[in-house]
């Protein structure tokens, strides 16, 4: 019987998210891609960085 509870509000919780998240899926992709490409730009700073690091220490 503790369960029903939790249950009940999970399915709660579940179908506001589905209803959100429907609402919100343009937003959620155009998210998405945005943190797509901070993510690309992000190791494209670091790879940059590590052929820095690379270089400087053939030269010395």
């Amino acid at each position: 019987m503790h369960h029903s509870k939790t249950d009940y509000k999970n399915h709660c919780l579940s179908l506001a998210f589905i209803k959100e998240f429907s609402k919100n899926r343009e937003d959620f992709n155009k998210k998405k891609i945005t943190s797509q490409t901070k993510s690309t730009e992000i190791s494209k700073i670091i790879s940059e960085r590590l052929l820095e690091n690379i270089q400087k220490q053939l030269t010395l």
